[in-house]
């Protein structure tokens, strides 16, 4: 639910009906999104029992804007680029 939420959120800023449902433009920046909400996933969230998950930051508005403003919208991002150092 997060990571969808948290795709949503960056897919939110694009103009995905005017780019065109299925179009080159749409699917890159949808990747891009994914790309960067599973890096999320797979760093920062974790079993509630043992972990402190950062919803309230991977749900904001403005993290969504930041994850946007990293997207490249003419070239793919590399996914181990993303991840947090350490």
């Amino acid at each position: 639910g997060v990571i969808i939420c948290e795709i949503l959120n960056v897919l939110e800023g694009y103009p995905l009906s005017y780019l065109g449902a299925g179009s080159a433009e749409t699917v890159h920046v949808m990747v891009e999104a994914m790309r960067h909400a599973y890096v999320d996933r797979n760093s920062a969230l974790g079993d509630p029992d043992f972990v402190d998950n950062p919803v309230s930051k991977l749900l904001d508005k403005g993290y969504a804007k930041d994850i946007r403003d990293k997207i490249d919208p003419f070239r793919a991002g590399v996914s181990k680029d993303l991840m947090p150092k350490g």
